[in-house]
């Protein structure tokens, strides 16, 4: 497993009781294999690398194949911000830095003018903050089946892992400890029952959870089941392949298309509209700092403005593409505001730590 996947995995862990939507980080740059470090080749690998971005911004795997993307892609250099050479991994022995396996190019492209562009054009973007994915992956072999967590070293968490980077969705691997593994077995993830599943995975409080089972279905040809759980929807698809890795990356592919079909609806770069929101329980400075922060840092807002402070509660006014709906998304993600029933308007109130 490469070292940013094991990072995130790690860090999601290691809270499972607060994990919710998470921020995903390197959404804006990504990592080219190239054989030498001339210009010539520079640009054509600039551009492979906003491909790879792009299809993490909007969520969907064909964006580079887009007729509208075309412009986008033919002046890709407008958009760098950084770039640097690097070794893709410590070489081997018998490795020479001329192998060009191991000689990476590392581009960083400019956040604010790529979106810009996007948004002349149009095209919805899936914002920083995303739902967190629990998946519970079983591998069948000769021998018996096997389910797979964090501190499992295999090529199929490897796999899993570094798609779901790809796509720009964050995974959180379950740590199969004495509580988990008294609440739901192999058989149970291959059976496909709901019940044990979901009831082990209220540890994580996920927004969204992916079941696997892999196996060799006939000789030569893999075969993987996978059930989404999302927002009460049971979602069901079968993917296959003469390898491993291509079910896996398939599976993994299928449920950031869910996602992003999900999540990007609006587009954070559609019209920017004022919307009016109310919170209560905020009694301290501390708090009156967490939301505003918060309000500031999402990512269809551009502008906070305080328009009434009362006690217990402030009222606010954002200015946000996609408008009320937009912002009410992105809050439901979060969990950081509970919206108050009963009330008309956006009307929160701010949760306990």
């Amino acid at each position: 497993m490469n070292r940013y996947c094991t990072i995130v995995c790690l860090f999601f862990c290691l809270l499972p009781a607060s994990s919710y939507a998470v921020k995903v980080p390197g959404l804006y740059e990504a990592a080219v294999p190239v054989m030498d470090q001339a210009e010539s080749s520079r640009q054509s690998s600039i551009e492979t690398a906003l491909r790879m971005v792009l299809v993490k911004l909007t969520g969907d795997r064909y964006a580079p194949g887009r007729t509208a993307l075309a412009q986008v892609l033919k002046q890709a250099g407008n958009y760098v911000q950084q770039y640097r050479y690097k070794e893709a991994a410590a070489l081997k022995a018998d490795e020479t830095i001329e192998n060009p396996e191991r000689l990476q190019l590392w581009v960083r492209f400019d956040e604010t003018t790529l979106n810009r562009a996007l948004r002349d054009l149009g095209v919805p973007v899936w914002g920083k903050e995303r739902p967190s994915v629990l998946i519970w992956l079983v591998v069948q072999d000769k021998l018996a089946r096997e389910l797979i967590g964090f501190d499992h070293a295999s090529d199929y968490t490897s796999v899993v892992g570094n798609r779901a980077a790809l796509r720009g969705i964050a995974l959180i691997f379950p740590l199969l400890d004495l509580e988990e593994t008294s609440r739901v077995h192999a058989s149970d993830i291959w059976g496909g029952f709901k019940e044990p599943v979901l009831a082990a995975s209220s540890r994580y409080r996920v927004d969204s959870i992916l079941t696997g089972s892999i196996e060799v279905s006939v000789p030569g040809i893999w075969e993987a089941r996978w059930t989404a759980y999302i927002g009460g929807q049971t979602i069901t698809w079968v993917t296959e392949g003469d390898l491993p890795d291509v079910v896996l990356d398939e599976g993994i592919d299928g449920m950031a298309d869910i996602l992003a079909a999900r999540y990007t609806r609006t587009g954070i770069y559609a019209e920017e509209a004022g919307v009016n929101i109310d919170v209560a329980d905020i009694f301290s400075i501390d708090q009156y700092a967490r939301v505003l922060k918060y309000l500031e840092l999402l990512n269809s807002v551009t502008d906070v403005q305080v328009q009434r402070v009362e006690p217990g509660n402030v009222k606010f006014i954002l200015t946000a593409h996609g408008g009320a709906q937009a912002v009410a998304q992105a809050i439901a993600l979060s969990h950081l505001l509970e919206p108050i029933s009963g009330r008309q308007g956006s009307a929160y109130r701010l949760l306990p730590y």
